[in-house]
């Protein structure tokens, strides 16, 4: 069963929206309420009925992956007419979407659909409204995170969630603990001496693995995913906000620190129905003897966190920025997806045949991801495009664009891909406003890559898998850019050690 928290279906669903026209219109009638179904709410049941049409009508399979859609309504339709909030009607409607057993189904409440991530209420794992233990309110920090007894030393200016400021250290859970896995220079936690490698066991009130077990009935495949979501908003907050946070450093010393947030650094863009989202792209040379580069080896690093359309001409400039290198890593671990176009739309700049990524299909129409190679920049200079190596690092927390990306070049030979499986979340989606302001998410096609392989629950498998590692982190390592590095540095007829 599939259940994902609100903020990553919304990050999650937005590539299918940028190729326009697949929406199918939902022209058929409504069906009507019985005698015996007494609506408390017309505008929840005309809601619920919508979803349930929408999604009959758009979904890419007509036999509903064998499911008896009729009978899902005539099951679920009495408990809509009896809700009484959207809430309750929430929590129906993702009880119907968990019958399809698949990603890029939820709802986005209203609130959520309009400001900045966060400051809505949302949902937890199970689609629920956000309770006490995992989820913020911004207005009242306090009652979400704990009761005085729980943290005496927790004052007004402490909020958790709500906001999209950072502390600016990323974090994964590894073997049941929350890890920093990377520290953005100057930022709070940098200044406070947090270093990659260590250990968080406590934000704010609420304990590490208190939460972590809340979030036990995810499969572990999806947990990764969804615990990351779930640490992340908690981490973030309003402007002016502070975050006392419980580590473990690397000396296995129990440290508290009181961060105050600052501004993410990147660009804020509106796509849709979604919430404005954060858009960075960083790149950079890899120094002489940095993962283990040797003298001479000239290696490009290129991150980025969406693919949202800020990120198309920052990409393009870092690929002609690092043309003349032996090779390129592109980082897109924690990269959650975003248009789908743009996973064509970036390959131009790095594929020097005519090739293709993959095949979307819809009822009735498929489309092909066609890469056809740049040979100008969209400032006008004659290129070629980039054919020197070329490496991608995933994780478990790479979905949905991300995957047709790193899972296209894979599939064509073009790119080695490092790191661990992604998360198994490929489906294009569409997102309709419902009749009580909700957005519904909702997958509108298939799709594999070149070889014929889905991409759907088994995600892209690494070439050379490396997993999460506590003790190189510590040591300053980045395993999975070390094994890209030493991969392009090695001459072609040095065997892999992999």
């Amino acid at each position: 069963m599939h259940r994902r928290s609100i903020r990553t279906l919304a990050i999650l669903g937005a590539h299918a929206a940028v190729l326009g026209g697949l929406w199918a219109s939902a022209a058929h009638a409504q069906p009507q309420a019985t005698p015996t179904e007494i609506a408390e709410n017309p505008v929840l049941v005309e809601t619920f009925d919508a979803a349930w049409r929408i999604i009959r009508d758009t979904h890419y399979d007509p036999d509903m992956l064998g499911i008896d859609w009729e009978g899902v309504r005539d099951e679920l339709r009495p408990k809509a007419a009896r809700a009484t909030s959207n809430g309750e009607l929430r929590a129906i409607l993702m009880d119907m979407l968990s019958r399809l057993g698949e990603s890029h189904f939820s709802v986005i409440p209203s609130e959520a659909a309009q400001v900045l991530p966060g400051e809505g209420r949302s949902v937890d794992a199970k689609g629920n409204e956000a309770s006490d233990d995992i989820d913020t309110k911004p207005e009242n920090a306090h009652e979400i995170h704990g009761s005085p007894d729980e943290s005496p030393e927790q004052d007004r200016d402490e909020r958790y969630g709500g906001g999209n400021d950072w502390l600016g250290l990323d974090v994964r859970v590894a073997e049941g603990q929350l890890v920093v896995t990377r520290v953005e220079p100057g930022s709070p936690a940098a200044e406070a001496g947090i270093t990659p490698g260590w250990l968080i066991e406590r934000i704010g009130p609420k304990r590490v693995d208190n939460v972590l077990k809340k979030l036990a009935d995810a499969s572990q495949a999806e947990l990764g995913i969804v615990a990351w979501q779930v640490f992340s908003e908690m981490l973030s907050g309003p402007p002016g906000t502070r975050a006392r946070l419980g580590l473990i450093d690397g000396e296995d010393n129990e440290i508290e620190l009181v961060l105050e947030r600052t501004a993410r650094p990147g660009d804020m863009f509106k796509f849709g129905n979604l919430p404005p989202m954060n858009t960075r792209v960083e790149h950079r040379w890899l120094e002489p003897g940095e993962m283990g580069v040797p003298e001479g080896a000239r290696i490009g690093l290129i991150r980025f966190n969406i693919f949202m359309m800020p990120a198309a001409p920052a990409f393009e400039r870092a690929v002609d920025e690092l043309r003349d290198a032996d090779g390129i890593i592109i980082d897109i671990r924690g990269n959650l997806g975003g248009i789908g176009g743009l996973a064509i739309g970036m390959s131009r700049h790095i594929v020097s045949e005519p090739a293709s990524l993959g095949t979307m299909t819809m009822r009735g129409a498929t489309l092909h991801f066609n890469v056809t190679p740049a040979l100008s920049t969209s400032w006008g200079d004659r290129v070629t495009p980039f054919d020197g190596k070329l490496a991608v690092v995933i994780d478990g927390v790479s979905a949905s664009t991300s995957e047709i990306f790193a899972g296209g070049l894979q599939s064509i030979g073009r790119a080695r891909v490092f790191g661990q499986r992604t998360a198994g979340m490929a489906l294009p989606a569409n997102m309709d406003r419902l009749p009580n302001g909700d957005v519904l998410l909702h997958a509108i096609a298939d799709y594999h890559d070149s070889t014929g392989r889905r991409l759907e629950r088994d995600g892209v498998p690494p070439d050379v898998p490396v997993e999460l590692n506590r003790t190189d982190l510590l040591n300053g390592i980045d395993a999975p850019v070390a094994k890209a590095a030493a991969w392009i540095a090695q001459s072609e007829d040095t065997p892999s050690d992999d």
